[in-house]
């Protein structure tokens, strides 16, 4: 729980290395320059790694995403008491959101019943991040 909301994560793999635990996702998009692309799926991982850390009490955990099309690894060490705080600070955000007046704006939405954040738009107590 985070904010007193429920955060939950899907994981490609979990595994423990020498000691060690690590997140593995695997990436099929191509890639030019693997740290740019790694950029823009950090918070997805330290989502994951909060969701892990905190079933296996762990203070930091390494995420690393696999590029499979290059077989291209990047690998980064998450702060779990960082990603908390990012994590409370977004679900804070994400309820100051008026979904209603903007639901009000569309007379309908393309992708309303495949979301994945329906339960945010609905005002649920679970927010899903997969």
């Amino acid at each position: 729980m985070v904010n007193n909301r429920m955060v939950t994560a899907k994981l490609d793999s979990l595994y423990k290395y020498d000691g060690k635990w690590y997140i593995l996702d695997f990436k099929t998009e191509s890639v030019q320059n693997i740290s740019d692309s790694a950029k823009k799926y950090r918070y997805q991982m330290e989502v994951y790694g909060l969701a892990a850390g905190r079933n296996l009490k762990l203070d930091s955990i390494t995420a690393e995403l696999l590029f499979l099309e290059s077989n291209e690894t990047f690998s980064f060490n998450i702060n779990l008491s960082e990603a908390e705080v990012k994590t409370a600070n977004l679900i804070s955000e994400i309820e100051k959101f008026d979904f209603e007046s903007f639901n009000k704006t569309k007379k309908s939405c393309n992708y309303c019943g495949t979301c994945g954040y329906l339960s945010i738009c609905h005002k649920n107590t679970a927010i899903s991040i997969t």
